[in-house]
């Protein structure tokens, strides 16, 4: 008989955070053969578990039998070797330098957190992979695909993007207004303005709307209907959701 004092727990969660370990230090391996040789690989490893199964009519849990405890249940697991040559081959790379670990990201709650590393998604990319392949991701063990079993990931998207910002604010250098080839524009030169995508890149002179011609990290060029006559001009630039910045634009004499 189980102890009741013994705290139950799913098979599910066993395998998932013993096989999340295992990647961990799989991963931890494969970053050591890029500075040195491995020397060695983990044997195969075979455990037995004791525990007393315990159903609810709609999950399976388990109570880990302690010293003396009879008539428990016994589920054996056999963990294979993998040499270095595998490691290397199968393990994921490394979280890049222009890229973001979603532990790192404080907007994002644990659970999604735990749900998505399940999953092996653990990066800013891999989130955006994802989304761009329109994938419907449904959350670990959940028993349908309603709304509520799925990842949201326009929202995380979302909250990526707005922790990418923080890291990467944009900084504005110059502004000049000329006219080339017929055209009014208006060249904004700096860093970090366009991280991603331009698709919400807005901008407004004067209030009136200008179209965005060409958009970068380090340039925006505006179409202007015409060139601002005043000596003192607004422009307000909305680069994404989470990011607007204010200028005044000086004309100079013509």
């Amino acid at each position: 008989m189980a102890n009741k004092n013994n705290k139950s727990w799913q098979l599910e969660d066993f395998i998932d955070s013993l096989v999340y370990e295992l990647d961990k230090a799989r991963e931890t391996l494969s970053i050591k053969g890029l500075s040195s040789p491995l020397t060695y690989a983990v044997k195969d490893v075979s455990m037995e578990l004791h525990v007393f199964p315990e159903y609810n009519g709609k999950d399976v849990r388990f109570v880990t039998a302690g010293s003396g405890e009879s008539g428990s249940s016994k589920i054996s697991l056999s963990l294979g070797s993998i040499t270095d040559r595998q490691i290397r081959e199968t393990a994921k790379k490394p979280i890049e330098a222009d890229d973001i670990a979603l532990d790192e990201i404080e907007e994002i709650d644990p659970e999604t957190k735990l749900q998505l590393n399940r999953m092996g998604i653990r990066s800013a990319k891999e989130v955006e992979k994802i989304q761009n392949q329109n994938i419907k991701v449904s959350k670990p063990g959940a028993s349908n695909e309603g709304t509520g079993n799925t990842i949201d990931f326009k929202k995380l998207a979302g909250l990526i993007n707005k922790a990418q910002r923080g890291q990467n604010p944009p900084k504005v250098f110059a502004a000049q207004l000329a006219t080339v080839q017929g055209k009014n524009v208006l060249a904004i030169k700096g860093e970090n303005l366009v991280i991603k995508n331009s698709d919400q890149l807005k901008a407004l002179l004067n209030s009136k709307e200008a179209r965005v011609i060409q958009a970068g990290a380090d340039q925006i060029v505006l179409e202007l209907a015409e060139l601002p006559s005043k000596k003192d001009n607004q422009l307000i630039v909305q680069l994404d959701e989470h990011t607007v910045f204010n200028l005044n634009v000086t004309a100079k004499p013509r």
